[in-house]
């Protein structure tokens, strides 16, 4: 699928450029909504700080993170933080499709047909 890996292999340099906060702060503008990550998710640590600065240099804009990370702990400091920004919302998805069930406020399961919970 060339028009799913081409835009993933790009993003996957993009993020090492020393200009992309101030390019994704450009980027996102003045947008009222952004949604991290169509699919995959943020799989540095490095790149969570990066991401945390550009949600911090953009107040006005709601950003929505749907992310697995919250399962490894080095990750846990970042995403604290970025819970506490007025507009960030860290949603912890779950790895399964079996419906399993996450605890807290914001998450995400995925529920088969016919399931239910």
């Amino acid at each position: 699928m060339p028009t799913v890996k081409k835009p993933r292999t790009h993003n996957k340099l993009a993020w090492k450029e020393p200009s992309f906060v101030s390019d994704m702060v450009e980027q996102i503008g003045k947008a009222k909504y952004f949604r991290w990550y169509d699919s995959g998710d943020c799989y540095h640590i490095a790149l969570a700080h990066k991401m945390l600065e550009i949600m911090r240099l953009t107040p006005n804009c709601q950003h929505w993170f749907p992310t697995r990370m919250h399962k490894f702990p080095k990750f846990m400091a970042v995403i604290n933080k970025m819970q506490k920004l007025h507009n960030v919302v860290v949603r912890f998805s779950s790895d399964s499709i079996e419906g399993e069930i996450i605890e807290g406020a914001t998450t995400s399961t995925v529920i088969q047909n016919g399931q239910t919970i």
